[in-house]
């Protein structure tokens, strides 16, 4: 094998010798280290303990002679791999482009590692045995590759790659690419590849090239990593096949899952996990909704349609300036501002509690002065003309989105929505009907009925907060850290659902069903659960 020092010093100079007289884990704990603007610029954060020794124990498992950990930081992968291996033959070998960091990690890597200043990416290298990596996590517009960069990584991998593809992507991939012909390599890297468009082609040469590898996806209410608000996930590759065929991956809690995952890989025991196979799924479908929420055949055979047949989904009303644009009932009378210049609007998630928003709900909200009044005048007033002439004297006017408008002062030419549904929610997403016609801020994407059928909104309603529906939900969806979910104007459009025109046929044979719909939806969780389940099942 063509040794690595060679590569490096012929384009970046001598390796420096690390000492490891310090503890890598409390150096990365350093106060004094990078500050935390440097380390964010750089992608930088750090591996805990217990997440670290797995990864070493599935790189150490088949004893390597060479490991590299493509971006060292404080050495704590290498500083595992280290104790896990405790054989004076591996060559460990640590690359980093922050020079900071390499310094650092002449005392923090393990004594006798090779380190070298330089960016991996770029980097033409020998293959090794064990590759280790926690790669910073740069997005796209922060990235500093040309497009001939880019061409280079196509060419090498013979696949078309969007620009907007992350950093941590182009590691795992040139991470494939510098393992030996039997290597291992771990990388914890954020899961968004997995249900990013960036990401399919990625996936698809997983599938292709990595079927015997697996994929470790950390729950996405844990925050693996305090700096970083993402899901995380640990990629564990293998270069050489076995009996076994799929590219599996688990869902995992805590450390105990995680470990019990590594003993499955490394002793090729897969088969009493409960896992998914993800190598037989598309790869530009959303793979965590796959591990994270897997499919109920029964559900999916009776949704052959999307939402977007149906409707069409529209993110809210952005103004740019909400304090300015959105007011309460008592700044509005404060200011004497005719209430003729404003159009009622839901400015904040939790301003709606229950499934149906009507105008006793939107009373309630004016009279608790909750923010309720959305700038958008008509005509002329001398108030009006003050609180204008503020709003320019303050640079409301000339603020990104207002100086954008065709006028500063009017808002997005939207129509009250149809169903409202928040942006943003934990476990399960709530569809609300917004029977109180009032427009919505961002907080909220608005569903718009493609049909005038007048009882669409009513089954869909059903539907889409019905357990039918929060599997459809569960499928698109993207995971945040800290358990948190969001949905995008697109995602609510390939929501999977049966045939709701048909439904709407079979609503108007239920007496009352409008009526009686709107009671229940007011009600409180327990009661209106098993109503919705009921008309549900009647219904389609």
């Amino acid at each position: 094998m063509v040794q690595a020092s060679l590569i490096f010093e012929e384009h970046h100079g001598q390796s420096r010798m690390a000492t490891g007289v310090e503890d890598p884990y409390a150096a990365a704990s350093d106060p004094n280290r990078a500050s935390l603007s440097d380390t964010k610029l750089l992608g930088q954060v750090f591996t805990p303990a217990w997440i670290a020794q797995q990864m070493a124990r599935w790189v150490s498992s088949r004893q390597p002679r060479t490991v590299l950990d493509p971006a060292i930081g404080s050495g704590i992968l290498l500083h595992e791999c280290a104790l896990k291996l405790n054989r004076k033959d591996v060559r460990l070998v640590g690359v980093d482009r922050d020079s900071i960091q390499i310094e650092r990690a002449i005392n923090t890597a393990p004594r006798g590692a090779e380190l070298f200043q330089g960016d991996y990416l770029r980097l033409t290298l020998p293959t090794f045995d064990g590759i280790i990596a926690n790669p910073p996590y740069v997005k796209s517009h922060r990235l500093d590759y040309s497009e001939t960069d880019w061409l280079a990584f196509e060419r090498q991998f013979n696949i078309s790659l969007s620009r907007l593809t992350n950093i941590y992507a182009l590691f795992l991939l040139k991470i494939w690419a510098d393992l030996t012909a039997e290597g291992r390599a771990a990388i914890i890297i954020p899961a968004e590849f997995m249900n990013a468009n960036f990401g399919t082609p990625i996936k698809r040469l997983l599938q292709e090239h990595a079927p015997d590898s697996g994929i470790a996806l950390f729950d996405p209410a844990a925050s693996v990593f305090q700096a970083a608000m993402t899901t995380s996930c640990i990629v564990f590759l293998k270069k050489t096949g076995t009996a076994r065929t799929g590219l599996f991956a688990a869902q995992v809690f805590d450390q105990h899952d995680l470990e019990s995952f590594v003993s499955a890989m490394i002793d090729d025991r897969l088969d009493y996990l409960d896992l998914t196979d993800l190598s037989q799924v598309p790869a530009n479908e959303k793979w965590i909704n796959r591990v994270v929420a897997p499919r109920n055949k029964e559900v999916g055979s009776t949704q052959s349609h999307k939402l977007g047949e149906f409707f069409r989904c529209m993110r809210g009303i952005a103004t740019g300036a909400n304090d300015y644009f959105c007011l309460k009932e008592s700044e509005r009378m404060a200011r004497h501002l005719n209430q003729a210049h404003f159009v009622p609007c839901v400015c904040r998630a939790t301003d709606i509690s229950g499934l149906v928003f009507d105008e006793k709900e939107f009373s309630a909200l004016v009279k608790a002065d909750k923010k309720t009044w959305l700038l958008n005048p008509m005509s002329n007033d001398p108030q009006l003309t003050a609180y204008l002439d503020e709003g320019k004297k303050v640079g409301i006017a000339g603020r990104y989105l207002p100086s954008h408008r065709p006028i500063w002062y009017l808002p997005e030419d939207r129509r009250p929505a149809d169903l409202l549904v928040p942006v943003f929610s934990r476990g399960a997403a709530k569809f609300i009907m917004n029977l109180a016609r009032v427009r919505n801020l961002t907080c909220f994407h608005a569903l718009y009925c493609k049909s005038e059928n007048p009882l669409l909104p009513y089954v869909t309603l059903v539907f889409l907060n019905s357990l039918r529906g929060q599997q459809g939900f569960h499928d698109v969806n993207r995971f945040y850290g800290d358990g948190l979910l969001k949905l995008e104007p697109k995602d609510v459009e390939q929501i999977t659902c049966p045939d709701l025109l048909v439904a709407t046929e079979r609503a108007s044979q239920i007496k009352g069903f409008r009526q009686n719909l709107v009671e229940a939806a007011s009600k409180p969780l327990s009661i209106r659960q098993p109503y919705l389940e009921e008309l549900a099942s009647l219904l389609f």
